[in-house]
């Protein structure tokens, strides 16, 4: 049995990062140390040319799921293994500061394609409109291999970061309309617990400048609202909502090269 003084605090940050389209998900990935980035939806040039604008632009590594080791195009149906060896690999390279999957949705996609092309051999698939979908019996092995790729990717100690979009469902018990992550049965209620912490990007218009050339500054919101009361945070003094890139945000990528300064306020 260990002692409280044996608990590790210098864990590995482990982020999931949702917001709406446009509020600039893709684009805070650049931000962190030595990036790699599984650039699932295609949707990076927007971000790229944003920090290229800056003078900001990391030596980021990235890769796509739709072309093998070999350089050829896989099957939808191959993707999701191809994105697990690629995460894999990422983890492990140290030259990779902190491993990024951009795209939750187009995750889940993969793996639904996956799933149900290794059920047609063990049962009838189910068929509407010509294609074939999921069945009830495939959603837990599906809740279950987002987990493990989760899991897989925290036991690494390396900085881990998800991006997925928000929708609005109403809580059963309040009846007040939440956002939550948008992600199909009954895991998008518990997915966030998942990770060490929980953010929300918005994005706000001000004035055009040198740090804001669109006219549009970041946000990253980190502690719970009425809306989205699941938003957590693993790192002791951290403001409620912050804007990327000033003070608050470069402390807090100080403690996360440095190793790491998860402690407790969630």
């Amino acid at each position: 049995m260990k002692s409280a003084t044996d608990y590790p605090t210098n864990t590995a940050i482990a982020l999931l990062l949702a917001g709406d389209t446009g509020t600039g998900k893709s684009t805070h990935l650049f931000n962190w140390p030595r990036p790699y980035i599984e650039d699932l939806e295609g949707n990076l040039k927007g971000a790229v040319e944003h920090h290229r604008s800056l003078g900001t632009l990391p030596d980021f590594k990235w890769n796509r799921p739709e072309s093998g080791d070999d350089g050829k195009m896989l099957d939808e149906k191959q993707q999701f293994d191809n994105v697990k060896r690629h995460v894999a690999a990422a983890l492990a390279d140290p030259a990779i500061g902190t491993v990024c999957v951009d795209g939750l949705g187009r995750l889940c996609d993969l793996l639904k394609a996956k799933l149900v092309w290794e059920a047609n051999a063990a049962e009838k698939p189910l068929v509407v409109a010509g294609e074939r979908v999921m069945s009830m019996s495939l959603w837990q092995p599906f809740a279950n291999e987002l987990k493990r790729l989760v899991w897989a990717a925290r036991a690494a100690n390396k900085p881990f970061i998800l991006t997925a979009h928000l929708m609005v469902d109403e809580n059963e018990l309040t009846t007040v309309k939440e956002q939550r992550v948008n992600l199909q049965g009954a895991l998008k209620n518990d997915f966030p617990k998942l990770f060490s912490d929980y953010w929300q990007t918005l994005s706000a218009t001000c004035t055009k400048d040198a740090a804001h050339p669109r006219g549009v500054k970041y946000l990253i919101r980190t502690a719970p609202t009425t809306r989205n009361p699941s938003l957590k945070t693993s790192f002791v003094g951290m403001p409620d909502e912050f804007e990327v890139g000033d003070a608050a945000f470069k402390q807090l990528l100080e403690r996360v090269a440095g190793g790491g300064a998860n402690g407790g306020a969630k």
